[in-house]
């Protein structure tokens, strides 16, 4: 389970999920440079 928390009021699913695969692709070069 995963929570997110904003502040921005205008945030949808669809920009949440954007926005979590983006998070998600920087965590992957972040543990390739470790």
């Amino acid at each position: 389970m995963q929570h997110w928390v904003t502040d921005v009021q205008e945030m949808d699913e669809a920009k949440r999920e954007k926005l979590a695969k983006k998070s998600w692709k920087i965590e992957e070069y972040h543990r390739g440079i470790k």
